[in-house]
C-alpha cells in the first residue's frame, strides 16, 4: 500500500485447497473480517473457511520427473531411455508425470525437444507431448515440473531418440537427385546447342547458295561480256600492222586484260566454292608478297590434323588472318610475325603475334583512324561466323590477334565434335545475321 507501482504476486485458494464452494456474494457486508488472533475468515456459499496468514504451508520440494512412455505408430516403449525408430516415422507421442503428492492437480510442465523447439513449451498440467513431420536426425527430449508452489525441478528428465532416413530422404538419394537434374539440364542445353547450330550451319549454306548464285551471274554476264570485248580487241589488233606502234600497245593491253580476266576468273571459282582449306599456304603467299616491301621474319606453325573446313568459315577466317598479317607488316613494323593455326577437337584456333609497335587502347577499341576499317572489319567477319576474337596490344609490346571458331561450326564432316559443358553459343548469335 506504501507503494501502489509495487507488483504483487497472488495466491489462489480454491477447492483443491479445502474451499468448500465458490465466495458468497461480494456486495455482502462482513463476508471477510479477522480475528483478534489475526486469523481470516471467509463466507463461502457452502460454509466458512479460515485461513491464518502466519502460518501459510509451503512446498519446498521440487517434483521429480519421470517420463512414462514413448509412442509412435504402433511402437510404444515404456521407461524409455534411448531409441532408434524405422525409417520414415514422422510422428511420436511422449507421456511424462511428476511424483507429487501434495496437489498433483497443481504440478505444471514444461518441456523441450532440441532442434524443433526454440524456446521451453509450456504444457501446464498436461503429461503428453506431441510431435509430428519430424525430419530424419538424432533429437533430444527434455521436461521439467513444478509443485504446486512453483518451484521448479532443478534437472530435467531426458530421453534421445533417433529417426534414420528412408531412402529418399537419405543424401544418397539427394545427390542421385541432383545428378539427375544436372544431367537433364546438360541433356538440354546440349540439345538447344546443337538446334542452334544446326540453324547456324543453314545459314551458312545460305550465304554460300547466295556466293554461288552472285558467282554464275558474274560468270554468264560480267566474265562472258568481257572475253567478248578481248576477243573483239584482239580482231582489231589482227588488222593493224605489226609495223604500228598502236599494233604493240594494243597487244600489251590485251595481254594485260587477259591477266585482269584470269584473276576475275580465279575470283567468281573462289566465291562459288569458297576452296581456301589450306590457311597455311594463303597466309605464307600473303607474307612473302609482303615481305618485299617489308622485312620481317615470318613463322607459320600448324597444330593438329588440318581438316576441311566449311566455304563461308575459311573465307572470313583466311580474310581475318590475311588482314592481322598485312597490318603487321605494314603498319605494326614488326621484326617477328608469329602465326599459328590450331586445329583442335574443340575449336578452329588462329594466333597471329607480331613484337612491332603495338597500338593504342583507343585504336583497339574504336578500330583505328578516320578511314581505316581493317579491325572493324575482322571483327565484323568473325561475327559472321560467330566466332571469338581478341585483339590484345599496347604501345611497344606488339599486337596479338586470337580467333576461334567452334568446331561444329568450322568443320565439313561432324566427327568432330565440341563436347565441353559450356560451349560458347547462344540464340542471340543467330539475331539479325545472315
Amino acid at each position: 500500500f506504501d507503494d501502489p507501482q509495487h507488483l504483487l504476486s497472488p495466491r489462489i485458494y480454491d477447492f483443491l485447497d479445502g474451499a468448500p464452494g465458490p465466495p458468497a456474494d461480494a456486495f455482502a457486508k462482513n463476508s471477510a473480517v479477522m480475528g483478534g488472533d489475526g486469523r481470516l475468515w471467509f463466507i463461502t456459499s457452502e460454509g466458512v473457511v479460515t485461513l491464518d496468514p502466519a502460518n501459510l504451508a509451503h512446498n519446498t520440494v521440487p517434483p521429480p520427473i519421470k517420463i512414462v512412455s514413448f509412442k509412435s505408430r504402433g511402437i510404444r516403449v515404456r521407461d524409455p531411455q534411448q531409441i532408434t525408430l524405422p525409417q520414415g516415422r514422422s510422428q511420436i507421442e511422449i507421456d511424462y508425470t511428476a511424483l507429487s503428492l501434495a496437489i498433483p492437480q497443481r504440478v505444471r510442465f514444461r518441456y523441450l525437444l532440441a532442434g524443433v523447439d526454440n524456446e521451453w513449451v509450456d504444457a501446464g498440467n498436461r503429461r503428453q507431448a506431441f510431435y509430428t513431420n519430424l525430419e530424419p536426425g538424432t533429437y533430444r527430449f527434455n521436461v521439467v515440473a513444478a509443485n504446486n508452489d512453483g518451484v521448479w525441478s532443478l534437472k530435467p528428465a531426458s530421453l534421445t531418440f533417433n529417426i534414420p532416413p528412408t531412402f529418399v530422404q537419405s543424401n544418397w538419394f539427394l545427390a542421385l537427385c541432383a545428378t539427375a537434374l544436372c544431367l537433364s539440364i546438360w541433356i538440354i542445353y546440349r540439345f538447344r546447342v546443337r538446334q542452334l547450330t544446326g540453324k547456324f550451319r543453314e545459314r551458312l549454306e545460305q550465304r554460300l547458295a547466295e556466293r554461288e548464285r552472285i558467282a554464275r551471274d558474274l560468270h554468264d554476264t560480267l566474265l562472258q561480256g568481257f572475253q567478248g570485248l578481248i576477243l573483239r580487241f584482239q580482231s582489231v589488233a589482227n588488222e593493224i600492222p605489226s609495223s604500228f606502234r598502236a599494233h604493240g600497245m594494243l597487244g600489251e593491253i590485251l595481254d594485260t586484260a587477259d591477266v585482269v580476266l584470269s584473276e576475275a576468273r580465279e575470283s567468281v571459282t573462289l566465291l562459288r566454292t569458297g576452296d581456301i582449306n589450306d590457311l597455311s599456304h594463303r597466309f605464307s603467299e600473303t607474307a612473302e608478297r609482303m615481305s618485299a616491301a617489308h622485312a620481317a621474319e615470318f613463322q607459320l606453325v600448324v597444330e593438329g590434323t588440318p581438316c576441311l573446313l566449311h566455304p563461308v568459315v575459311s573465307t572470313e577466317v583466311c580474310r581475318i588472318g590475311e588482314e592481322a598479317i598485312v597490318n603487321a607488316y605494314q603498319h605494326g613494323q614488326a621484326r617477328l610475325i608469329e602465326v599459328v593455326i590450331s586445329y583442335g577437337a574443340n575449336d578452329l584456333g588462329l594466333s597471329i603475334q607480331d613484337d612491332g609497335v603495338g597500338m593504342t587502347p583507343a585504336i583497339v577499341d574504336r578500330g583505328g583512324k578516320r578511314g581505316h576499317f581493317g579491325l572493324i572489319g575482322m571483327r565484323e567477319r568473325a561475327a559472321q561466323i560467330n566466332a571469338e576474337l581478341v585483339i590484345s596490344s599496347r604501345p611497344g609490346a606488339g599486337t596479338e590477334i586470337r580467333l576461334k571458331v567452334l568446331s561444329s561450326t568450322a568443320y565439313v564432316t561432324a566427327r568432330r565434335t565440341d563436347w565441353r559443358f559450356w560451349p560458347r553459343l547462344s540464340s542471340a548469335a543467330f539475331e539479325g545475321r545472315s
